[in-house]
């Protein structure tokens, strides 16, 4: 008897408990990867090959729930990590996102802690992955996150949503950035998806801590339209006083420590940049080919020039020309190919990539 009486005390306590769901991504694949330097003078060229975790999609865990608080009104949370399936190295802790919010069918959505930034939400135009994407020549984009931060997303009214975001400091870069501002603006009407996103972030002083004087601001426009089973892809954005994300995903690291005059110094006062992308994706039952071109124009020559007192570098225009081909062996699980160029790397003349790569994604 106590025995039943306690499994009925459990059994109403499981069906009164929130709904939580684990969930995540395994991705990797065989990567050929290529960068060249060429500066005249000074020639680099760096080739590796090797297998590479997130060439698609970042492999991740992660777990959310929601419990139905009645009237429309539930409280929401998500715990979500990186992993790196070449290790099995993770990102320390709950990196991706970490927050705990409320929605409301009537009022929208408000969520607290570190998540995703809202282009990431509310762009989703990007047809190609890696090099192929959005972020990788708009400073802003998919991928971004942002540590204290406070955002709301409305419901959507009429085929309209809208969303702000703040956060008091931090960034994926580190503690670069404080002030975290963004609002985002979509409309889904048949076919059609238009989005505006903005954001702007305040840059410190890496000697001080304190505010720089500047901040670093970037907004896109962005349309998509489906016909049947093709979905065409295009967007403008501009970027000031340096980017949110790094141009083609180029550091120090991608000619194996070598590092160009002006590499990564985008990301001064005056900055500027001209950003367009088209893509295209096509289905045919397991298939999906998708197309993505972008280029992104900047100042940077005379930036660098003002910083060094030096002749300014011969500004180059970023150019990325990427293509996947995914095929699809279940509802989850799919093995997919792709390849991208790259010219004008991070705005450098003579500093290109070209890649290559086929791998195993996996969703649960």
């Amino acid at each position: 008897m106590a025995l039943a009486a306690m499994a009925g005390i459990a059994s109403g306590a499981a069906c009164a408990a929130p709904a939580v769901t684990l969930y995540g991504r395994a991705d990797a694949g065989l990567l050929h990867r290529t960068a060249r330097f060429n500066g005249g003078t000074t020639s680099v060229r760096l080739s590796r090959t090797g297998m590479q975790s997130g060439l698609h999609h970042a492999s991740r865990f992660g777990m959310k729930g929601q419990e139905d608080l009645g009237g429309g009104l539930s409280a929401r949370f998500k715990f979500e990590q990186e992993v790196g399936l070449t290790d099995g190295s993770s990102d320390g802790g709950f990196r991706r996102e970490a927050w705990l919010g409320l929605s409301s069918t009537r009022w929208g959505t408000v969520k607290l802690g570190r998540q995703m930034t809202l282009p990431d939400d509310f762009l989703g135009i990007s047809t190609v992955r890696a090099q192929g994407k959005l972020s990788r020549s708009f400073g802003g984009g998919e991928d971004a996150s942002a540590n204290d931060m406070l955002s709301y997303v409305s419901p959507r009214w009429s085929g309209v949503q809208a969303g702000l975001a703040y956060a008091r400091g931090g960034a994926d870069a580190g503690e670069t950035f404080r002030h975290w501002k963004g609002a985002a603006l979509r409309y889904d009407h048949g076919s059609w998806h238009l989005a505006a996103t903005i954001d702007q972030l305040t840059m410190l002083d890496p000697v001080t801590g304190g505010s720089a004087g500047y901040a670093v601001r970037d907004w896109i426009l962005a349309v998509r339209y489906r016909l049947g089973r093709i979905q065409f892809s295009t967007a403008y954005g501009q970027d000031h006083n340096g980017k949110i994300k790094q141009p083609a995903d180029a550091d120090e690291t991608t000619l194996g420590g070598f590092v160009p005059a002006g590499l990564g110094e985008y990301n001064r006062r005056g900055f500027r940049s001209r950003n367009y992308y088209l893509g295209v994706s096509a289905e045919w039952g397991e298939h999906t080919l998708g197309l993505a071109w972008s280029r992104s124009l900047s100042n940077l020559g005379q930036i660098h020039a003002a910083n060094h007192g030096t002749t300014p570098l011969s500004d180059s225009a970023q150019t990325i020309v990427a293509a996947q081909y995914l095929y699809a062996l279940s509802r989850r699980t799919l093995v997919y190919v792709y390849g991208a160029r790259v010219s004008g790397m991070a705005y450098l003349r003579g500093f290109g990539e070209h890649a290559f790569a086929m791998g195993l994604h996996h969703r649960f």
